[in-house]
């Protein structure tokens, strides 16, 4: 899907990045904890990690990335 929407536009400036995030600890129940212990990390994400990384995106500082799917999961789709 990304790649469709991430098409050349004409005249556009628009970026198309993506972010894909696991599970987040939140107050999150025993059963999510033992899942992200089986995970590369060892643990699953604190809601400010996958936070930051959709705000490094939306900034100036992201300019040049553009049609991209970041994989905020400590690994997982690597497994």
């Amino acid at each position: 899907m990304i790649r469709s929407v991430s098409t050349p536009l004409p005249a556009s400036s628009a970026r198309r990045p993506r972010v894909s995030a696991a599970f987040g600890a939140d107050g999150v129940a025993a059963p999510l904890e033992a899942m992200g212990a089986g995970s590369p990390i060892g643990r699953i994400s604190a809601p400010r990690e996958i936070a930051t990384v959709a705000a490094f995106l939306a900034s100036d500082d992201a300019g040049f990335v553009h049609g991209v799917e970041l994989f905020v999961d400590s690994g997982m789709t690597q497994v």
